[in-house]
C-alpha cells in the first residue's frame, strides 16, 4: 500500500512536529506542559488508572510516566486514591480537570488547523482510518 515504507512513521513525526510547538505555545503560563497532556487525557478518560496503564496506552517508558505522575501529584493536578503505596488509582483534581479541558480545546484548535482544507466527508473518512490504524497498532503493542 505504501510506496517505500515508513510513510506512517514519517506522517507521525511530521504531525508531532506541527502540533507540539503549537501546543507548547498554547500552554504558556499554564500549570502543565505539552509532554504531560497525553497523561492527563488518559487519566481523564480512564479514572482510577495506574501508571502502568498509561505506559501501555501511550507507549512511553515506565520511568518517564512515574516521574510525570509524581510531578503532577506534587503540583495538585492528579491525586492517588489507592489505599497503599504499591498501587495507584489516579484521578484528576479540580485543577487537573481545568488544565485537561484547556489542553483538549487547544488540541482541537490545532487539529482543526491541520484539517482546514478537508471536506466534511474527508474528515469523517480520516477519523475512521485513524481509529482503524489505532486498533491494529494496539493489538501489537507490548510494553
Amino acid at each position: 500500500m505504501f510506496d517505500e515504507g515508513g510513510d506512517l512513521f514519517v506522517f507521525h513525526a511530521k504531525t508531532r512536529s506541527y502540533m507540539i510547538p503549537r501546543l507548547s505555545e498554547a500552554l504558556k503560563g499554564r500549570e502543565i506542559v505539552a509532554s504531560e497532556v497525553s497523561t492527563l487525557i488518559y487519566i481523564h478518560d480512564n479514572p482510577g488508572c495506574s501508571p502502568k496503564d498509561i505506559c501501555y496506552s501511550i507507549a512511553v517508558d515506565k520511568s518517564i510516566i512515574s516521574n510525570r505522575v509524581k510531578s503532577l501529584i506534587d503540583r495538585g493536578i492528579v491525586e492517588d486514591h489507592s489505599k497503599n503505596k504499591r498501587t495507584y488509582k489516579l484521578y484528576l483534581t479540580k485543577k487537573g480537570i481545568t488544565e485537561h479541558d484547556y489542553a483538549r480545546n487547544a488540541l482541537k484548535d490545532i487539529n482543526d488547523s491541520l484539517t482546514v482544507n478537508m471536506t466534511e466527508r474527508q474528515k469523517e473518512t480520516f477519523i475512521k482510518l485513524m481509529k482503524k490504524i489505532t486498533e491494529v497498532a494496539e493489538l501489537g503493542y507490548k510494553y
